[in-house]
């Protein structure tokens, strides 16, 4: 079975990827499939990687900025079908709070470093959860 990377990066522009700049990425791309015109359903990080991860717009389901049921996540697709699946962010928006992690084996979001910030985010943002 193949390996399967999807690596994101908030705030990142093509033209900031360079040999010199971002080596590793750039061995990625030399070895994957890279694209150099992608383009994002929402205006910033939460409703991007949900239409991302789960190809639906991101105020389907009631407007929910959430992955949970009925949606149906990469991860969980590919799980389904025998990959083993790993997420790792440091971002409070793409937490296991907002579903991020359904469908990873495994998911490391790093949130117990943000848990009192985050909790205020979401209560001002979204309501209680």
């Amino acid at each position: 079975m193949k390996n399967v990377i999807l690596l994101t990066v908030d705030c990142l522009r093509y033209d900031a990827l360079s040999e010199k700049n971002t080596p590793n990425i750039m061995k990625f791309a030399r070895n994957g499939w890279f694209f150099k015109r992608a383009y994002s359903i929402g205006c910033w990080t939460t409703p991007s990687l949900i239409g991302l991860m789960t190809s639906t717009y991101p105020f389907m389901y009631e407007g929910q900025l959430k992955i949970k049921s009925p949606r149906k996540n990469l991860a969980k697709t590919l799980n389904e079908n025998g990959y083993t699946t790993g997420g790792f962010t440091f971002h409070p928006y793409l937490s296991r709070i907002y579903g991020y992690d359904m469908g990873f084996d495994d998911y490391f979001d790093d949130i117990d470093k943000f848990k009192g910030s985050t909790e205020v985010i979401v209560q001002k943002r979204w309501g209680p959860s």
